[in-house]
């Protein structure tokens, strides 16, 4: 359980960054 809630996290950070990104080109 752990290794999927690991990759879990990593993922969500993953999207996260992204849609920052995409918010912040939006913004501009």
């Amino acid at each position: 359980m752990r290794r999927s809630v690991r990759a879990w996290r990593e993922r969500r950070s993953t999207l996260n960054s992204l849609g920052s990104t995409l918010s912040d080109r939006i913004d501009l």
